[in-house]
Formats: C-alpha cells, structure tokens, sequence
C-alpha cells in the first residue's frame, strides 16, 4: 500500500482547536515541497496567503497503512505582501 500524506495547517494568532485546524489530503509532491527545510514559503487556504512559520512531521504505521502527517504553524499575510514562494495545494 502506498503512503498517505496529510497536512495540517493552524493559524499562529488562533487557538490550536480542531475548528481552527485547515486539513488537506496531499501527493507525495506537494509533501516533500512542504517537509524539504526551506522556511518562509507561502500556501494558499480557503483563498488567502498564509506564510508557513514551522513544520513538524510524524507518521503512523500499521498493517494497512502507512500515514504521513505534517502539522505547519501559519501566519496570514496582508493584502499587499509581497509572495516569494508560493506553494501549490490544489
């Protein structure tokens, strides 16, 4: 079975709850872009820029599955911020 990758973004200026949690489903692409150690880059949730601050990464394996988690601190950026890297998690 192939791995699943998983990121879970939350909002540094809100409280880490599950409704503030944004979560997608990822490729294995998009997870290696996010995990590679470049800091500062930009992702676009729910049609807003947000600056990725820290990513920590866990997985979970078991019998049936191989699951891959990133957990990102965000920061949302104004309007007139300029975007350096922007990260694609269409």
């Amino acid at each position: 079975m192939y791995p699943m990758y998983y990121v879970v973004f939350y909002d540094i200026d809100k409280p880490k709850t599950i409704g503030n949690a944004m979560n997608k489903r990822i490729d294995r692409s998009q997870w290696i872009n996010i995990c590679d150690g470049i800091i500062e880059k930009t992702v676009e949730l729910d049609k807003e820029m947000f600056k990725i601050i820290s990513v920590s990464t866990f997985n979970i394996i078991n019998t049936v599955d191989n699951t891959l988690f990133a957990v990102c601190d965000v920061k949302k950026l104004s309007k007139n911020t300029a975007y350096i890297t922007k990260t694609s998690l269409k």
